[in-house]
């Protein structure tokens, strides 16, 4: 089964260039395990030993995701039915992989709580990386939800998200992100003293993350495209935190509450993609009678800004708690300075708005440009106009140009999305003072130049054009510079983290 993976994902040739005697003796065993795959357990004469002694007998896969694949197994010291997880290779492949696995697997193993399923042991066979669970015989959240009818009942849903997310704030207080939460990996424990007749227990915290390891980076992708958060997606340039865990359970509570969740990729690309630049749609959108509450809690869960998440999972519970308690709750409607923070940077606008900068101040330049050469082919025997002109060609060489081109400059960098706050801010700073200026031109009665003396109506004309223009250009520009700021802080984030 890991060899189907490895052959999908990675080519084993990148490896090594050699093969060395423990390469062979790993092809050989995932070989082998793999076959189970393909063929009946009974067909074999002896079946697949894993682990010291060879303690584990496998049996069959019972399931397989990013990390790795799932098998049913013996624990022939326990004699007991056991669950074991074998990470791809490309998961171990290199000694920090190693050790991460190791790490994280022991971490796991720390977990004591009724709503998580504990790692019993972890090893290495012949450079075939595992680690066992408790093995239950029971449904998982996605089977069950296919069965039921769909959508859930809202305190249905609400009451197994805080089992759920009980279970992750108990991982998160030791320490430790899920990183893959889906309804694949929550299992339904039957517990006839929990509502319902059965509990949410929580798999694959062993895919974990250490919140202070520095192992939480996206360098290494960790989790499922249509259920991961927008963090998760962006490779090596963002942290992930507690609150990438609440995003998906807001995707898991979407998808109860309404049948689908709220992205749908097929792949990483499109996760991308869809994850950075598609707002979710609220889930009204597909279930009229959804209460205004549980839509508001959905909605904070999916925020793309982490901040605007709930602070932790503890925070969701307590939300849910009050909703079905018909207490206030803590998550508000999305703003209209959330929807803007969101289109700038998120969206296209940001791009948009740079590419408006560039165009007034281009545009401004070629305007006076051409406008001073027309003028002077027309009036070139007016004494009066070619001494105005002159000035006016000095003052668009001397002023007007340097200031165009810094909001040149400053539109080119809102358009590859940089994180140069102080250039930013200092290209506001003199647009908004250029457009006082102008302002303050447009209302006087002087003439601000020789080419404009008893020409005030033209005066008016063309500094009501500059001054509007500018005036755009510096909310353009102020909206450029917060986002280069709040990229920038993630950056340093990311940074003190790691």
């Amino acid at each position: 089964m890991v060899l189907d993976i490895v052959k999908q994902e990675i080519d084993p040739s990148r490896l090594s260039d050699q093969k060395t005697e423990g390469q062979l003796e790993t092809t050989k065993r995932l070989k082998s395990i793999d076959s189970l795959s393909i063929r009946e357990v009974s067909t074999f004469s002896s079946r697949v030993l894993v682990g010291q002694g060879d303690r584990y007998e496998l049996i069959r896969e019972i399931g397989r995701g990013g990390y790795g694949i799932v098998y049913l197994a013996h624990d022939t010291q326990l004699r007991r039915q056991v669950a074991i997880k074998i990470a791809r290779l490309e998961m171990v492949s290199d000694q920090s992989g190693i050790d991460r696995f190791r790490l994280e697997s022991r971490a796991a193993a720390t977990l004591e709580h009724p709503g998580i399923i504990p790692v019993f042991d972890c090893g290495e066979d012949s450079q075939v990386h595992f680690y066992v669970m408790p093995f239950l015989d029971c449904e998982n959240l996605a089977q069950w939800f296919a069965k039921q009818k769909q959508p859930l009942g809202e305190r249905v849903a609400a009451q197994l998200l805080i089992d759920i997310a009980d279970a992750i704030q108990f991982g998160h207080q030791q320490g430790i992100i899920h990183r893959d939460l889906k309804p694949q990996n929550i299992l339904l424990k039957i517990d006839p003293s929990n509502p319902g007749g059965f509990r949410p227990v929580v798999l694959d915290f062993g895919l974990c993350g250490l919140v202070e390891s520095g192992n939480t980076s996206t360098s290494m992708l960790a989790g499922t495209p249509r259920y991961m958060s927008p963090e998760q997606a962006m490779f090596g340039s963002r942290r992930i935190t507690e609150r990438s865990d609440i995003y998906s359970l807001g995707v898991i509570l979407y998808e109860l509450l309404t049948g689908n969740p709220p992205h749908q990729p097929l792949s990483i690309s499109e996760a991308v993609l869809m994850l950075h630049s598609a707002p979710v749609l609220s889930p009204r959108n597909a279930r009229a009678d959804l209460s205004g509450a549980m839509e508001s809690i959905c909605l904070k869960c999916l925020r793309k800004d982490h901040d605007r998440r709930y602070d932790s999972a503890a925070a969701l519970a307590n939300d849910l708690r009050s909703f079905l308690n018909g207490t206030a709750i803590e998550a508000k409607s999305e703003g209209i300075w959330e929807r803007i923070d969101f289109a700038i940077r998120f969206g296209e606008w940001e791009n948009r708005l740079g590419l408006a900068v560039i165009a007034i101040n281009a545009s401004s330049i070629l305007w006076a440009v051409v406008g001073a050469l027309t003028i002077g082919a027309r009036f070139a025997n007016d004494p009066n106009v070619v001494a105005g002109l002159s000035q006016l060609l000095t003052f668009l060489g001397v002023v007007a140009f340097p200031i165009h081109s810094l909001g040149v400059y400053a539109g080119w960098l809102m358009t590859k999305r940089s994180i140069y706050v102080g250039r930013l801010t200092a290209g506001t700073i003199i647009s908004f003072l250029w457009a006082v200026d102008l302002w303050i031109n447009f209302t006087s009665d002087q003439a601000f130049l020789l080419i404009y003396k008893d020409q005030g109506y033209v005066q008016i004309m063309v500094f009501l054009f500059l001054a509007a223009g500018f005036t755009i250009q510096t909310l353009c520009l102020a909206g450029g510079t917060w986002a280069a700021y709040r990229r920038k802080q993630e950056v340093l984030s990311n940074a003190q983290s790691d």
